[in-house]
């Protein structure tokens, strides 16, 4: 009888043992999106990385700012953003837990406006930066503190197909967008000759933006095998970009310290695929 208790004990240990080993940590991530590309393609190769640590990564669709007033409301625990959604939000809790790829600042126009770099846009203009919850349009608010000209241009919420047929209708003189290379609304401008152009982004002192010691926009050239007909002679047209983020609290970290740094080292591991995957297949 008394082997049958102790045979029973050990058994019941045993079990309990591999629940508590083996019980899977679920992280709920705010992304983009539900069809976007933090939430198809960059958490799915940060998840598969963390899957062997049994931390679960699962999304829940938003975008930059909306991640970050859920992440700072405790709704969410970690959340993709833009960079500059960081300065955006001007709160000293937010902390980086590692850096995906690079988001490219788009600035179309027609042809033959007489915008050709940035630094044309002024008063009496319209830019359609797309829906104030998104990207794009936070990052037109970030620049609007560092360059004042453009307070005084009114913005318009068009994006995507709406943006380019208000191009067309001369609506809006702008349409500038925060997306990744080979962006399907820009490759449909792309498909008529000498109808759009890119625009040059030549404000320096955005250069000069960091978070801490980290620029936060980058030099970037847009090659014209990406976007054939919206280069005109000048040549290709330099920009900027801007890093796709994972973001927490210091509460958070401090309190997940093993957590943290499983799904920092995911991000790391990641980040290859994850460019590979922001990159248009040019072949």
């Amino acid at each position: 009888m008394k082997k049958r208790i102790i045979l029973f004990t050990t058994l019941t240990f045993v079990l309990l043992f591999s629940t508590i080993s083996f019980a899977e940590t679920v992280i709920v991530v705010g992304t983009g999106s539900p069809k976007g590309f933090y939430t198809t393609k960059a958490l799915p190769k940060i998840a598969q990385q963390t899957k062997s640590w049994d931390v679960k990564l699962e999304a829940k669709p938003g975008g930059s700012r909306i991640n970050i007033k859920r992440l700072l409301d405790g709704e969410i625990p970690v959340a993709m953003c833009q960079f500059d959604a960081v300065i955006d939000a001007d709160n000293p809790n937010l902390i980086i837990i590692g850096f995906m790829h690079e988001e490219v600042i788009h600035a179309l126009t027609l042809w033959d406006h007489k915008i050709n770099e940035f630094s044309d846009i002024k008063e009496g203009m319209k830019v359609g930066i797309g829906k104030p919850t998104g990207g794009s349009a936070l990052t037109w608010d970030v620049w609007t503190r560092s360059v004042e000209k453009l307070k005084k241009v009114e913005t318009v919420p068009v994006q995507g197909t709406r943006a380019i047929a208000s191009l067309e209708a001369g609506d809006i003189d702008l349409f500038f967008s925060v997306t990744g290379m080979g962006d399907k609304y820009f490759k449909q401008a792309d498909s008529t000759k000498k109808k759009f152009k890119l625009v040059e982004i030549d404000f320096g002192v955005l250069k000069k933006l960091r978070y801490k010691k980290t620029r936060v926009y980058n030099d970037f050239e847009i090659e014209s095998k990406y976007y054939p007909n919206l280069i005109k002679s000048i040549g290709d047209p330099d920009v900027l970009t801007v890093k796709a983020c994972l973001v927490t609290t210091v509460e958070w970290a401090d309190s997940n310290e093993d957590t943290f740094e499983i799904i920092a080292d995911a991000v790391n591991a990641a980040r290859p695929g994850i460019i590979a995957a922001s990159l248009p297949n040019q072949n």
